[in-house]
């Protein structure tokens, strides 16, 4: 497709020109929609208007992000990572700044993204920068067993070793407080839960949930067990 409207350029500075139309997005892309994000189209354009056969560029070379396994088994619909994309005069991806997103995934949307390239935007035959916004869903809806801030606490343990103070309002001096789901309510797995450290904290009237504490660093390991099908956040 062509990146095209005069209606949607923003400004001009020299040969680099801002749109808000979208060039061609990735299968798994859209463009967002948002009241506040027409309004804020709208007040970019001009007072004037440009002169000039415009051609935009289109999209030759695509490349699709590669999701880190936290964000693939977080139970969520996943969010969409916002972004404005410069592309050079030649056409190659010189710049991803992400607006709005998810700290599991926006680096490999940048990642992505900077392998795009396109045929270079023509003004009057000649080639010019351009700035366009678009928007990727980060992965695609998976039923996994790992609320979203579980999986960024355990990214967080990967990176740092720990969770920043207050950072989680569900932990406390490196004790997780947990919601468990269970496949089933056999004996043997509360054994399995015990033997990580996990301490059951109060009764529940569901056979399958099980609520009490885990030490952060044995998060990884407890997701590794097949009879607990779902982590979440317990806040009393």
């Amino acid at each position: 497709m062509v990146i095209a409207l005069l209606g949607g350029l923003a400004y001009v500075v020299g040969l680099t020109i801002e749109l808000t139309s979208l060039p061609p997005p990735l299968p798994s892309a859209r463009p967002t929609s948002t009241n506040a994000e027409a309004s804020s189209n709208k007040a970019l354009r001009p007072k004037g208007h440009l002169d000039g056969n415009v051609q935009g560029g289109k999209l030759v070379r695509k490349v699709s992000p590669s999701y880190p396994e936290l964000a693939r088994e977080m139970r969520w619909r996943p969010p969409f990572v916002n972004m404005e994309v410069a592309v050079g005069e030649d056409g190659r991806v010189a710049n991803v700044k992400i607006t709005r997103g998810h700290p599991l995934c926006d680096n490999a949307v940048k990642l992505a993204v900077s392998q795009w390239k396109y045929t270079p935007t023509l003004i009057n035959g000649n080639p010019v920068g351009v700035i366009f916004r678009t928007s990727l869903r980060c992965g695609d809806p998976y039923h996994g067993k790992l609320d979203p801030e579980v999986a960024v606490l355990i990214d967080r343990i990967h990176s740092n070793g720990s969770a920043s103070p207050g950072e989680f309002a569900f932990v406390h001096n490196g004790i997780a407080n947990l919601n468990l789901t269970m496949s089933d309510s056999q004996r043997q797995n509360m054994e399995k839960l015990r033997m990580l450290g996990f301490v059951a904290s109060e009764p529940t009237g569901d056979t399958k949930l099980v609520i009490g504490y885990l030490k952060i660093q044995s998060l990884d390991a407890l997701r590794a067990l097949p009879c607990v099908t779902f982590i979440s956040p317990h806040r009393p």
